[in-house]
């Protein structure tokens, strides 16, 4: 296995392809380019450090790490410092239980402190010192790590998930080097047809509910953050408020449990939507499906926790 750096026009077999300053990865020597990810034969289980760019089968990014003109990520073209080969194995328990014990968590993971002031741990929770426009760059190898089993076990139960509780889990980005933010979806379909968000979707046509979760740098032992993209949900319906923000206990840092996978949390938010009433305004997006939506959302979010500090069961619907 080899890596190769071209630097002028390939002939490929399904034509030509300008490759400046990309990488193209052989999975074995004497076996000609193809010119799309999707068709190499080795799985990606390593990512690049600084840069957390998920991109490369552990051979390659050893044969870029060890070769000084080659030495940078094949994405962004940062210089590659360091490797991290992610277990795409099963979970251990053990896992769960270090996470839960914060005596455990890693220096550059501290555990919010249950005792400080209220404030502090909402911007931990959403913020998490991180940017929430930012892209999966300097994600934490703890991080990377929980989430690459998310994905290979979101790959093996999607079709079983969809068909049983019409939930949808998937990487926003398509080509999977960016495992920051996914996409949740709710499908009408699944929901009980006696509820009223069931009937709200009937009356607008409308057959999923779309939601976004972005990934801190803290997660697992922090709770994503999720808000619903579309359709347009009055504030306060259903649980959902300005910007798509979300008013539920398990997205705070008070309620959110590290062993809870992507998958569960869905299931969550299908749930307690489903207790919600409320109406839908219309079929498009709640605000800006881009970063700067995320942003506003983040912010609703932190005076919604704020407003909940010690009561959860208070909280009600439009």
């Amino acid at each position: 296995m080899f890596v190769e750096s071209l630097e002028t026009t390939l002939i490929l077999e399904k034509g030509s392809q300008e490759a400046f300053g990309l990488f193209y990865f052989s999975i074995s020597i004497g076996r000609k380019f193809q010119s799309e990810p999707s068709e190499w034969e080795e799985p990606r289980d390593t990512a690049l450090l600084p840069c957390s760019h998920f991109c490369a089968c552990y051979s390659c990014a050893v044969s870029i790490r060890v070769t000084p003109a080659r030495n940078r990520c094949p994405l962004c073209r940062t210089a590659v410092e360091d490797l991290v080969c992610l277990d795409m194995g099963a979970q251990p328990e053990e896992e769960v239980q270090e996470v839960s014990d914060p005596s455990n968590v890693p220096p550059d993971e501290e555990a919010p402190k249950p005792q400080e002031e209220h404030s502090s741990a909402a911007e931990s929770s959403h913020s998490s010192s991180v940017n929430p426009g930012s892209s999966s760059l300097g994600m934490p190898p703890r991080c990377l790590q929980r989430l690459s089993r998310e994905l290979k076990q979101m790959e093996k139960d999607r079709a079983q998930n969809l068909k049983d509780h019409g939930v949808e889990v998937t990487l926003a980005d398509s080509e999977g080097s960016d495992l920051r933010v996914w996409n949740l979806c709710l499908h009408s379909k699944a929901l009980d047809a006696d509820s009223q968000l069931y009937q709200e979707l009937c009356r607008l046509n409308v057959d999923t509910i779309d939601l976004e979760v972005w990934i801190p740098n803290t997660f697992p032992s922090a709770p994503p953050q999720a808000r619903v993209l579309k359709p347009c949900f009055n504030a306060g319906s259903f649980f959902v408020h300005k910007h798509g923000a979300l008013c539920m206990e398990i997205l705070t840092q008070q309620g959110w449990s590290p062993a809870m996978s992507l998958s569960q949390l869905g299931l969550q938010v299908k749930a307690t939507m489903q207790q919600g009433k409320g109406s839908i305004a219309g079929r498009g997006f709640m605000g800006d499906p881009g970063p700067a939506g995320r942003r506003e959302a983040a912010g609703v979010a932190n005076m919604l926790e704020q407003a909940h500090e010690r009561d959860w069961s208070s909280f009600g619907t439009a």
